[in-house]
């Protein structure tokens, strides 16, 4: 229990005191298993903000829709080998003072790799992406962005229930660096701590996640991803 205990105190904590820019992202993910190696998937996020965060609700301006597809490759229980061969962004980016946002699209590609290792009953993931992206593939100037992702995450089993679904709490922590217009450094940190919900047709997460932008500005992300195995 004192996990969730952590998870809720630091979900309202930071949704009461931050001050912050809010996003909601919400993904639906559909997984198809092509054999015990390969795994075919396709996401669709939607994500949602407060705007220009002048005292407007949460889920008041539309910040990105995204399409992506996804290969992920096992060669033996502990690795999987994962491609997106490419993704299209629909981004919203806002104005300071103005009520309306300008629309910048993205096409990317990623790949990397990732390796389980379990402590107890505990599980670990540490995974390496690096992801290449054509920023305003729908202006005249595009631009060419590199990053390159390293994430760290933990689950901790709490509750199994008889019809094989698996509550766990889920910790993780992703530095983004990336290389844009010749220079290099630090993109964001992503702090994850949420609730997982598992069966072998669905899994659900729940969270927040706190991330903090080059420059320090600091964003409340409240995350909804449900997965869907065909």
């Amino acid at each position: 229990m004192k996990p969730l205990l952590f998870f809720i105190l630091l979900l309202v904590s930071h949704a009461v005191l931050a001050q912050a820019d809010n996003e909601l992202w919400t993904r639906l993910q559909v997984n198809k298993t092509i054999s015990k190696h390969l795994l075919f998937a396709f996401d669709y996020q939607h994500r949602r903000s407060n705007g220009t965060g002048e005292g407007k609700a949460l889920c008041s301006e539309q910040l990105l829709n995204s399409y992506r597809l996804w290969l992920h490759y096992k060669p033996d229980s502990s690795t999987t080998i994962i491609v997106s061969p490419v993704a299209y962004f629909q981004n919203h980016s806002f104005s300071i003072n103005a009520e309306t946002a300008t629309k910048v699209d993205d096409v990317r590609s990623m790949a990397g790799i990732a390796k389980n290792w379990r402590i107890g009953n505990a599980a670990t993931t540490h995974r390496v992406l690096y992801e290449i992206t054509v920023t305003g593939a729908n202006v005249s100037a595009p631009s060419v962005r590199h990053r390159y992702r390293l994430q760290n995450s933990f689950v901790l089993p709490l509750v199994k229930k008889g019809t094989g679904t698996v509550t766990s709490y889920q910790v993780s922590n992703e530095v983004l660096f990336r290389t844009l217009n010749g220079s290099s450094g630090f993109d964001q940190n992503r702090l994850y701590n949420g609730i997982r919900l598992k069966n072998k047709h669905h899994e659900l997460n729940a969270g927040y996640q706190l991330s903090i932008q080059k420059g320090l500005q600091v964003r409340n992300q409240f995350l909804i991803y449900l997965t869907i195995n065909i």
